[in-house]
């Protein structure tokens, strides 16, 4: 059909489908590191809404080949469930993102979207529960049960896949099928640079550990008495911080022999209400043989 045999509404249906195709083609190609597929993920919901395709979670998915590993980052409505996977809440009102790794063995076994297999429209088996589950570490399937015998567009692209879930009783079409591979298309630029990106990151990264790693070892070299641990455990708590690993406190530890004690040297981070002067804070510090606060760490 061409353009003078198409009526005016399909054309603004074209239209508005372009439209929606195209800005998530630029999110992707204005990605600068990989936590940027947030943006990507929510241009694809968005978009998906306004041409009014019926859905209730989108998903763009990543291989990871070095690490044998599906990388999903999945959107869908606020769920209490998945607050240990959730890594943007509300990235539109209401709608998470979420974010786990599949095993590729158990990826490509399911035939999940990824290079190599055939776009589709997949009715979810009554054992898909069972899969979520294990995709996202719950303890029991129930909390899936809606998705068995569910359609989902299913899209492989170059280095991932875009799926889509219907939900209820919502069947695809293979119009639908197309207007799927279209928004994929778009997103396969954010595949590439998504990929590159998280390479160039991981480099970065042991760069980084190994630096801070030295900084701990250059500290402990210059020591001059046991006291001096205070310093280390100091700077290895910021080295850690700086890390995002998160802790709570590290620990050194050693045995003095002559006073038969075992020493134990903390680290941690300042908490952000902590008042130092306050009764309850020195009640605290009282019970240890010695403190210090180091705004330079």
């Amino acid at each position: 059909m061409n353009n003078t045999e198409k009526t005016k509404s399909q054309l603004i249906r074209e239209l508005e489908i372009r439209d929606a195709v195209d800005r998530v083609r630029a999110e992707a190609a204005a990605m600068q590191k990989s936590s940027d597929v947030v943006e990507v993920v929510k241009a694809l919901w968005m978009g998906l809404k306004d041409i009014g395709l019926v859905f209730q979670t989108c998903g763009i998915q990543f291989v990871n080949e070095s690490a044998n590993m599906l990388t999903l980052y999945a959107a869908g409505e606020t769920n209490p469930l998945f607050t240990h996977k959730r890594i943007c809440k509300d990235m539109v009102e209401g709608i998470d993102l979420n974010a786990t790794d599949i095993p590729l063995a158990f990826a490509r076994e399911r035939g999940y979207a990824m290079p190599g297999v055939t776009p589709s429209i997949l009715l979810m088996p009554d054992t898909f529960p069972q899969d979520l589950a294990q995709i996202w570490d719950m303890p029991s399937p129930e909390a899936f049960s809606e998705f068995a015998g569910l359609d989902m567009l299913n899209i492989p692209t170059a280095d991932g896949g875009v799926i889509i879930f219907a939900p209820g009783d919502h069947r695809y079409t293979p119009h639908d099928l197309q207007i799927g591979k279209d928004f994929a298309e778009a997103v396969s630029l954010g595949f590439t640079r998504y990929s590159d990106f998280r390479r160039l990151e991981e480099q970065n990264r042991e760069l980084f550990l190994e630096q801070s790693a030295q900084r701990v070892r250059n500290e402990a070299a210059e020591m001059k008495s046991s006291g001096d641990l205070r310093r280390v455990v100091g700077i290895m708590t910021r080295q850690l911080i700086d890390a995002d690993t998160h802790p709570n406190w590290c620990n050194i530890h050693f045995y003095d022999e002559g006073a038969q004690e075992l020493i134990q040297y903390t680290g941690f981070p300042k908490p952000p209400n902590w008042d130092c002067d306050s009764e309850a804070v020195k009640q605290v510090i009282a019970g240890w043989k010695g403190f210090e606060f180091d705004e330079k760490l």
